[in-house]
């Protein structure tokens, strides 16, 4: 079951960070799979979430203190509020999904970055990042060996998310990363990007975190 204080912060801090139509849950259903394994690796105890979306399976080692939920995707977040008060959660939101992409056009893998060009079609549609929303220009890397790319994202609520999209050429499909925070703690989300992402899974596939560490430090996030 969707806690009710997790779906209050999605909505509060990814309602304008992701391209909207088909890749936006707004009546979220029931997961494909939901699962949180414990492992233990020395004196650390770790949680692993995994979910499958689209035909694409997603896992990701969990953080301590963290909170995790599988619907419509992965769902992590940092700082859980109270239940009693049903506050929404401050700190890092962590989104992966997998979009639907048949509004818009794709090019061939094999020869562009297809989650560049998405992106570049996302900055420019209002209806897409949100009206009141300011992004910057996508900038393509690469991890693990797949084409990836990001871009920066600034909303009038005063909410700061970095977006990266990662490309499947098996598939034609991306995965989608969104890492959302009050504009207070920008500070905070470069240094935990390569921790926080690594040992993410697609299809089993790891990624390594330490590739990150090819964007730029410190994020200048546009002005909103």
């Amino acid at each position: 079951m969707m806690l009710k204080w997790i779906v209050i912060s999605v909505a509060i801090l990814i309602s304008a960070c992701q391209p909207t139509h088909q890749t936006t849950p707004t009546a979220p259903a029931e997961p494909t799979v939901e699962a949180a394994v414990s492992t233990t690796t020395g004196e650390t105890n770790n949680l692993w979430t995994e979910t499958e979306m689209d035909g694409v399976r997603l896992g990701l080692p969990m953080p301590h203190g963290w909170t995790a939920e599988t619907r419509d995707g992965l769902i992590l977040v940092e700082h859980m509020s109270s239940i009693a008060t049903e506050e929404p959660a401050s700190g890092i939101l962590l989104y992966l999904f997998v979009p639907q992409l048949d509004h818009f056009n794709l090019p061939d893998p094999e020869v562009d970055n297809a989650a560049l060009a998405v992106l570049r079609q996302v900055v420019n549609m209002p209806q897409e990042i949100g009206h009141n929303a300011v992004a910057s220009e996508p900038v393509p890397f690469v991890w693990s060996n797949h084409q990836a790319a990001y871009y920066l994202l600034s909303n009038h609520d005063g909410i700061k998310t970095i977006v990266i999209a990662i490309e499947l050429p098996e598939t034609r499909k991306l995965v989608v990363c969104n890492i959302s925070l009050p504009a207070n703690q920008i500070d905070r989300v470069r240094a935990m990007l390569p921790t926080v992402l690594d040992g993410l899974t697609v299809n089993g596939l790891r990624l390594s975190g330490d590739d990150l560490n090819v964007l730029p430090d410190p994020l200048v996030f546009p002005l909103s």
